[in-house]
């Protein structure tokens, strides 16, 4: 069987980020090469995720095998174009000019099935997942005292489906456009989304189709599928963490307000805070610390209601302003003490909880 090098190292690449992760399962530290008429599928899972590439190969040899992990750094190791898979007994050959490795193979009879997962429930286009992944996976919680704040919650509406997540920290929420879309809402683990970015980014399919069945969840292009299990729970009613009210608008440059965030940050020796200060037509941007006395930086700015400031981790600011399309961004706030809403449109926000400060005219 014949391959190309670059399409064979783009699927143990993206199905590596599962093989070996099952510390109960010794086989699934291992791939599944799977030919069939003219494709070779490149399977992985860790117990909880199932993923599958599908890559052209011309030739055949080759019956359906587990080869260890390191298969993946040979694959990616070759820098020739060409790649050719020769079975011999319960040994694969890896050839390709001058380089050639050879694997002990395990029959896949050991690897678990694959769980059902067959009904479609909406299509969505896949560079508009993409987007949306990105901008509500940074608020996924990696704790596991609340399991449901490890996934993004899916809501399907008419024509839409919402993605949302929350760490306690920050919320992030994304109103993404599908075909489709009915049944009732359900939790992804983030890990699973973060194997379905990395899909979605490795392979050039326009659509992809997500359907939920007996307690997991599929995801389905011509290149690629995935399917892993829910998160079973309540996740939070989100709705009520978003401000309703205001006392201030801020609309800021995005770029200045980072290039700012990056530069007060530059001097800090531990978690300082970003303090920002917003009255008449500008934004003070500033850190406070114990070995240097207010890095800063002045912004223009267009604010709306009453001067206002707030107090927020740095990290959390930056990522909460970056996702945002277009030049600029809206900070919606209360009081130094209530969550600052991120906004440029109705279909993605970000909230974000202040940190406490004590403040020079609070001395």
């Amino acid at each position: 069987m014949k391959i190309t090098r670059r399409d064979l190292s783009v699927a143990v690449g993206v199905v590596g980020h599962v093989v070996g992760k099952s510390r109960v399962l010794p086989v699934l530290g291992n791939f599944l090469l799977s030919p069939d008429n003219g494709v070779l599928r490149v399977s992985g899972s860790d117990s909880e995720i199932f993923v599958t590439c599908s890559v052209k190969s011309t030739g055949d040899g080759l019956r359906v095998v587990a080869v260890p992990k390191l298969f993946e750094d040979v694959v990616k190791s070759i820098d020739t174009e060409e790649i050719q898979l020769q079975m011999e007994g319960n040994v694969i050959s890896l050839v390709a000019d001058r380089q050639s490795a050879r694997f002990n193979v395990m029959p896949m009879e050991e690897f678990p099935p694959v769980p059902k997962v067959s009904n479609v429930q909406f299509t969505v286009d896949a560079e508009k997942l993409e987007t949306a992944l990105q901008k509500v996976l940074v608020a996924v919680s990696s704790e596991n005292n609340r399991p449901v704040l490890s996934g993004v919650l899916f809501e399907l509406g008419a024509g839409s489906v919402t993605m949302t997540a929350a760490d306690g920290f920050r919320l992030a929420s994304i109103v993404v456009p599908i075909d489709g879309g009915t049944g009732d809402p359900f939790i992804v683990p983030g890990k699973a989304l973060n194997v379905l970015l990395r899909l979605v980014k490795a392979f050039d399919d326009k659509h992809v189709k997500v359907g939920v069945e007996n307690g997991h969840v599929g995801f389905w292009a011509e290149s690629y599928e995935e399917v892993s299990e829910v998160i079973a729970g309540t996740y939070p009613d989100w709705r009520n963490l978003v401000p309703k009210e205001f006392k201030t608008m801020v609309t800021m440059n995005k770029k200045e307000l980072l290039v700012a965030v990056k530069s007060v940050t530059a001097v800090a020796k531990g978690n300082e805070p970003v303090r920002l200060e917003f009255k008449g037509n500008e934004a003070t941007v500033w850190l406070n610390t114990d070995h240097i006395d207010g890095a800063k930086v002045t912004l223009d700015v267009k604010i709306e209601g009453e001067p206002n400031k707030v107090a927020l981790e740095a990290k959390y600011l930056t990522q909460a302003v970056a996702p945002f399309d277009g030049a600029e961004v809206k900070l919606k706030l209360t009081s130094g003490t209530a969550p600052v809403l991120f906004q440029s449109d109705e279909s993605y926000l970000q909230v974000v909880m202040p940190k406490f400060v004590q403040w020079p005219d609070e001395v």
